[in-house]
């Protein structure tokens, strides 16, 4: 009789860890692909997520290193695209 209940705590318990450890950061690197798709990117807003020692952590490193090339190489190709403008003017 007393075990139902323990066990109900225990997978409750379960389900917010994994919310809060899992499905939150996950819905947060969603947002940011989203963020640089748009434009609208900002590095900082993972640095939570970057100094994490898991699988969440690395992935969020790898977004950040791939977010900052993508950002890079937009710059590039835009000072390219100006200087072509200018040399035809």
């Amino acid at each position: 009789l007393i075990a139902l209940p323990i066990f109900l705590v225990i997978v409750i318990v379960a389900i917010l860890i994994i919310h809060f450890q899992i499905n939150v950061p996950q819905e947060r690197l969603l947002q940011a692909t989203r963020a640089l798709a748009s434009g609208g990117f900002q590095p900082e807003g993972l640095s939570d997520l970057t100094a994490r020692q898991d699988e969440i952590g690395l992935l969020a490193t790898e977004f950040n290193g791939m977010a900052h090339a993508v950002i890079h190489r937009v710059d590039d190709l835009r000072a390219e695209a100006d200087r072509i403008r200018t040399k035809i003017r």
